[in-house]
């Protein structure tokens, strides 16, 4: 081993000793004022660069527009939603909490996509006679259209008591946020 590398050594002294220094330029002699000053150059790299002066960082660019709450509306169904029928408070706050974990999976398949979705799904429900859903509307400041459609098709399947009088419009605020 020690062989190998007193051979490497030799044979690295002997190409230095071997090469020719590269031959000094003549100057030539000035013959008009020198002109404007061109950046350095070699024959090896191009024409030299200069590097800007270093600016202060001034963070993140500021957002001057005014927040404007977003509203995405899911289809609304067809029909006329003008009701005079009523379902018992007490009746509604039992279907919607009964559906509360359905409307709450469909947030969460969206959340795997997006970490940072929050906002509100108001449902209205238009609610006939028999109890059935008759239409769907689905809007609030999530920003997610699949969100709504879920949340519009397990609404669909939603059953109510039968209304008093005529068919109901049933309205259904949820407010979803990540848990920690």
């Amino acid at each position: 081993m020690i062989g190998i590398i007193l051979i490497l050594l030799t044979l690295g002294l002997y190409c230095m000793t071997q090469q020719e220094p590269p031959p000094e330029p003549t100057p030539e002699p000035e013959t008009r004022a020198p002109a404007k000053q061109e950046p350095a150059q070699s024959a090896q790299f191009g024409p030299a660069f200069e590097i800007p002066a270093e600016e202060p960082d001034t963070g993140p660019p500021v957002d001057t527009e005014p927040r404007r709450r977003i509203v995405y509306v899911d289809r609304p169904s067809r029909g006329a939603w003008n009701c005079s029928g009523s379902i018992p408070v007490s009746a509604v706050r039992r279907v919607v909490a009964e559906q509360r974990r359905q409307v709450r999976n469909c947030y969460e398949r969206a959340l795997k996509r997006d970490s940072t979705l929050q906002g509100s799904v108001n449902v209205r429900v238009k609610v006939g006679s028999s109890g059935r859903v008759e239409g769907v509307r689905v809007s609030g400041s999530l920003r997610d259209r699949e969100v709504f459609s879920c949340v519009r098709t397990l609404a669909n399947q939603w059953s109510f008591p039968n209304p008093e009088g005529g068919c109901a419009v049933v309205a259904a605020p949820f407010s979803l946020s990540p848990r920690n």
